[in-house]
């Protein structure tokens, strides 16, 4: 007990979330707005009203006038707003109705994607949050069922996540000419986080790239071998960063800070079903170059979701309004 503020922080914290529940947060930037149709109509028809979700925020994050053009951000936005006039409920059980549990936060210019998660955090009243990208589908009705045994079964699970866990591994890479030694940092397509303990990590979900000076590998970890031990043990050291080139660069992005101190104070990670979500992937970076390819191969995952979309006498019209042409 703090003696002049009668209770502690982890404590305030723990008294004040709602148990066994579930905020879900996605930034959603410059991918085209089919993508977060797709991700937002999935969410709502493939988990029940009366379940874990309690809310769910989408972050508006991208430029403003000065930097770009917001006409994309600005069209998600009309379509966040329509959806909130409606209920959230499912044409199986028309009586269970709630007002749509939706935040939008929108946030200008040079806010990154974890940077826009951070900003969300501070307004998740549950124990838990759910991470996911604005173009990944939902392709399972049961997927809450599975959170509930491997997530809150064990009070010492962190993360539940799917497909996998790390985007890449502790290795090298090329920067702009100049060595980038990496750290392994987590994949945020869909990652279930216990909020108890992400914030007893004391680390950030942001990340970081360093420039430094030029140096050795030996020269920062000392024992390079204990240093590849420690990796190796974690499976996490199948291409070994090279050792004979002095580096310039460090990476340690997304993620990366809170997976090294879990790992450090023994928590767990949970693999969900790696089938969970179809993620069209770097749906806002290659906008130009390959999202279309990527998305047409998805297409039969998304006709789907669409014959559960235009059942839905609410959700339907709503998709058809805003669904680019293309796909009608």
């Amino acid at each position: 007990m703090h003696p002049h503020m009668i209770i502690d922080i982890d404590e305030a914290v723990e008294l004040t979330h709602m148990a066994e529940k579930i905020t879900v947060i996605y930034p959603t930037a410059q991918a085209p707005i089919e993508c977060l149709l797709w991700s937002t109509f999935s969410l709502l028809l493939r988990a029940k009203v009366k379940d874990l979700i309690e809310h769910f925020m989408v972050v508006i994050n991208g430029p403003d006038k000065r930097t770009g053009d917001p006409t994309n951000q600005d069209q998600k936005q009309t379509f966040l707003e329509d959806l909130r006039k409606l209920k959230w409920w499912h044409t199986d059980e028309p009586k269970i109705k709630r007002d749509m549990p939706l935040s939008v936060l929108r946030v200008w210019s040079r806010i990154g994607h974890p940077e826009a998660i951070e900003m969300a955090i501070p307004w998740v009243h549950t124990d838990a949050y759910l991470i996911m990208h604005d173009d990944i589908i939902i392709n399972k009705h049961n997927w809450l069922g599975e959170v509930k045994d491997k997530f809150y079964g064990d009070p010492n699970v962190v993360i539940a996540y799917s497909p996998v866990l790390h985007c890449c591994q502790c290795d090298s890479a090329m920067y702009q000419n100049k060595h980038l030694l990496r750290f392994p940092h987590l994949l945020c397509a869909f990652l279930v986080c216990r909020k108890k303990w992400i914030r007893k990590l004391g680390s950030s979900w942001c990340g970081y790239h360093i420039e430094t000076e030029p140096f050795q590998l030996s020269d920062k970890v000392g024992n390079v071998e204990e240093f590849f031990k420690y990796y190796k043990d974690l499976g996490l050291l199948d291409n070994p960063p090279q050792t004979t080139t002095s580096y310039n660069y460090i990476s340690m992005e997304m993620g990366a800070w809170h997976y090294y101190n879990a790992i450090q104070q023994g928590l767990k990670f949970a693999q969900l079903d790696p089938t969970l979500i179809t993620h069209i992937g770097a749906a806002s970076w290659e906008i130009d170059t390959g999202i279309a390819e990527r998305i047409k191969k998805i297409m039969p995952t998304v006709r789907l979701l669409e014959q559960e979309i235009y059942a839905h006498p609410d959700y339907g019209p709503l998709y058809a309004k805003y669904v680019p042409d293309q796909y009608k």
